[in-house]
């Protein structure tokens, strides 16, 4: 699957300064300082298709 730059989505790396998810209406906006402290939690990035299963309940994640 490619993403509109031609490039893999699974290639991609967003900053959460960049994160593609924070504009939309289930988050809120964050503080300097809170988006800073989150981002030291990253550990990398998981692409999916449109309808594949992010969390299973039970289940143990790589991610």
């Amino acid at each position: 699957m490619s993403g509109q730059n031609g490039r893999s989505l699974s290639a991609r790396r967003y900053s959460c300064e960049d994160c593609p998810l924070r504009p939309l209406p289930a988050f809120r906006a964050f503080e300097k300082q809170e988006l800073v402290f989150v981002s030291g939690f990253k550990k990398g990035e998981l692409a999916i298709d449109k309808g594949d299963t992010v969390l299973v309940e039970g289940s143990r994640s790589a991610h």
